[in-house]
């Protein structure tokens, strides 16, 4: 080749390059850039030795690979026989990295659950303690309040005949109860004696702050009761945020808390009711009290305390949500079939503990129910149902206060001086108990003291009966 043929072919590809370059494939043209860190480390974790330590073994060579293997040809044996050793390996070694997971899983569970029960249980605050106070001691008074009074009581009858005791508590209503509840506290407080003069007052701001939750609980639960229930549906429906749509003003609500002894259909005694007049008030009689929801005005105990909104509120409260929407019976329905399923508490399938525990539970009440605990639940739901803007004694007709007290002493009765309504109140506890723990054995205004003066009555016919019997 001559050097001008050389240099003429030289200079076309220097004409070439610089009028159009030559493009680079990404793979060769370009240089390699250095491995930043993050980088560095997805390329660990994806090295062969770490893959094979975390995952299962790769299938074993196939026979056209053995075949085609020089190392493997010279190996004694036919190919097919290697083949099926080598996938009997890997089969084996398969299932046991499988055991080996779930064995390890095993063993962690069983290890947390050993860890937690060894863990040291948090002491339980007086605050915590203090939330039962107001659903199975007290609604209403303070702990300090309750000493004073206990202090009184226990101090003015230790010398007194238990005749004499006996009128001492009814002149003094107030004490009585007090050193009644002073006695429950124990079963909430066990060290009450060691802490009540310190922490009597969280013990008090604990109950409060769990009358609060229960109030704000059980506002859109009434609500969602009363438009499934058999009853008239509320027109227009209730407003789950607020209670100020409901009370007496409302048809529905009005309705369940008119006093059995009046007739709500009667359009001139519902207007006197709404209207606040005297001789139509409000009291512990309310017909959502009763069984039927209408009760029997000539006799007063006839259904009392058996109403189905009761027993689901009582169900809210001291058993789980869940328990009161699943008590189909409590809605007054009889449609179960086409009722929506009920949510159930989880529980475990492998056996461990109830990650929560009810409240009953909690307050040790050893499944039995009491007549204050109902008169807790009685006035939740009536609280419930009226349009009260906030927890207050009373409002608009209702002495919320006086019916409390009123459904506790309507369960203390003397066997001995009133059988006959000893042995009501006893039945109705039992039917309570089969209600809310079936299996488990028997356990104010002018208005409001008319309810009294009924009850009274009765009773004091009752009693007039025994003496007279005795007499004879």
């Amino acid at each position: 080749m001559s050097p001008s043929s050389s240099a003429a072919r030289h200079s076309h590809h220097s004409r070439s390059g610089s009028s159009r370059p030559r493009s680079r494939s990404p793979a060769r043209g370009r240089r390699s850039s250095p491995v930043r860190g993050s980088d560095r480390r997805d390329a660990t974790r994806r090295s062969p030795g770490r893959r094979a330590s975390s995952r299962a073994p790769s299938l074993p060579p196939s026979s056209d690979d053995i075949h085609s293997s020089p190392a493997r040809s010279s190996d004694s044996g036919s190919p097919g026989d290697r083949v099926a050793v080598d996938r009997r390996l890997w089969e084996e070694i398969v299932a046991e990295k499988a055991k080996a997971v779930v064995a390890g899983k095993k063993r962690g569970r069983n290890d947390t659950e050993a860890e937690d029960d060894d863990k040291p249980t948090k002491p339980v605050t007086a605050k915590q303690m203090g939330r039962g106070i107001c659903k199975i001691i007290d609604l209403w008074k303070q702990v300090s309040t309750l000493m004073t009074e206990h202090d009184i009581f226990e101090e003015a009858t230790s010398d007194m005949s238990p005749e004499d005791v006996g009128e001492y508590k009814d002149r003094f209503p107030d004490r009585a109860r007090a050193y009644d509840s002073i006695r429950l506290l124990p079963q909430i407080v066990p060290n009450l004696w060691a802490i009540v003069d310190d922490a009597g007052a969280d013990l008090s701001t604990g109950a409060k702050a769990a009358r609060s939750d229960d109030v704000g609980r059980l506002r859109p639960a009434v609500a969602g009761w009363l438009s499934t229930w058999s009853g008239p549906k509320p027109v227009p429906a209730l407003q789950l945020g607020t209670r100020a749509d409901r009370g007496i003003q409302h048809d529905v609500c009005g309705r369940l808390l008119c006093p059995i002894r009046y007739d709500w259909d009667d359009p001139t005694v519902r207007a006197s009711i709404r209207a606040f007049k005297p001789g139509f008030e409000l009291g512990w009689s309310a017909r959502c009290l009763y069984e039927d929801y209408r009760g029997n005005p000539s006799d007063i105990e006839e259904g009392y305390l058996k109403s189905p909104l009761l027993v689901k509120t009582f169900k809210h409260i001291f058993t789980s949500p869940s328990s009161a929407e699943a008590d189909s019976s409590s809605s007054g329905s009889s449609d179960t079939e086409n009722s929506p399923p009920a949510n159930r508490q989880r529980t475990s399938t492998l056996g461990r503990k109830p990650t929560k525990r009810d409240i009953a539970t909690t307050l040790n009440m050893g499944q039995k129910v009491t007549s204050r605990s109902i008169a807790y639940a009685a006035v939740q739901l009536l609280f419930a149902l009226s349009s009260a803007p906030q927890w207050k004694t009373s409002h608009e007709g209702l002495n919320f206060n006086h019916i409390y007290y009123r459904i506790v002493d309507y369960f203390d009765v003397d066997p001995e001086l009133d059988p006959e309504s000893f042995e009501i109140v006893k039945d109705l506890l039992d039917w309570w108990n089969e209600s809310i723990f079936p299996g488990s054995g028997p356990s104010g205004t002018v208005g409001v003291e008319k309810d009294d003066d009924d009850l009274a009555q009765l009773r004091a016919a009752r009693r007039r009966r025994v003496l007279a019997s005795k007499n004879t």
